[in-house]
């Protein structure tokens, strides 16, 4: 039986960096500075905390929160990338 070798150590992490490709460059072009992109992942953040929060009022915010989250993840990988380009 052969050993297994994976392509990459870590392919779900080069895949979500590959989401953020375009967005690096639009970035660098445009010469937004990484506190920036930090700044709107932390208004992320507080719109998923809102949508947390005020769940037992509207349960489809359960939906919502989740994406901030994925948004708020997002921004911050940015916010690295654009830091070292």
């Amino acid at each position: 039986m052969a050993n297994y070798e994976p392509i990459s150590r870590r392919p779900i992490a080069a895949a979500f960096r590959r989401t953020a490709e375009a967005a690096t460059r639009l970035c660098v072009r445009w010469g937004i500075h990484p506190d920036a992109i930090s700044y709107l992942s932390v208004l992320a953040a507080l719109a998923s905390a809102f949508c947390f929060w005020q769940s037992h009022t509207a349960p489809r915010l359960l939906i919502i929160a989740p994406v901030f989250c994925y948004l708020r993840l997002w921004f911050n990988m940015l916010d690295g990338i654009v830091e070292k380009s």
